[in-house]
């Protein structure tokens, strides 16, 4: 809401949006302490909807790449490593009860996998807040990010991400 009451133009690029969402995330974090990830490595996976459809579908580019992550988890010296993802798939009802079932249950297995590459002696825990803002705040002020997957939130906390660390 803030940041839609900043913006006063729809042609401001994607660079200009970004900035000026860093420095209202900036603005935030100066009125109110948010949780903060310190060194850890911030992984922000999109599941659900994204492994519910079948695998010739348009939107299934947007699955996270395993390998890409798996190889980001072996060559960071992280002691922590933070999943950030939405547990809310088939909240809503918008999708058919099997695309939500697959769904759940790939999401699960494609999370339970990376899980298990994680190295001895590297804590992980998964966050996953009823309000995205918190989310996308905590990707944002991230020192370590990792997007995965196709979504514009993820771009949109990458892009800011970005921003932020040169404000």
């Amino acid at each position: 809401n803030r940041f839609a009451k900043k913006v006063t133009s729809t042609d401001l690029g994607v660079k200009k949006r970004a900035l000026l969402c860093a420095k209202v995330v900036k603005e935030m974090v100066s009125e109110k302490e948010y949780p903060n990830a310190g060194d850890s490595l911030v992984i922000h996976l999109r599941l659900g909807d994204v492994f519910g459809i079948i695998d010739d579908h348009p939107s299934s580019h947007k699955r996270p790449n395993l390998d890409k992550i798996l190889k980001a988890i072996q060559v960071n010296k992280c002691r922590k490593i933070i999943i950030v993802t939405a547990y809310a798939f088939g909240k809503g009802g918008y999708s058919t009860p099997d695309i939500v079932e697959r769904g759940i249950k790939e999401s699960k297995n494609f999370l339970e996998t990376i899980i298990k590459h994680i190295p001895p002696g590297v804590e992980h825990e998964i966050k996953s807040s009823e309000n995205p803002d918190d989310d996308f705040i905590f990707l944002v002020t991230a020192k370590n990010l990792l997007i995965t997957g196709g979504s514009c939130f993820s771009k949109a906390a990458k892009f800011t991400n970005t921003c932020y660390k040169k404000l």
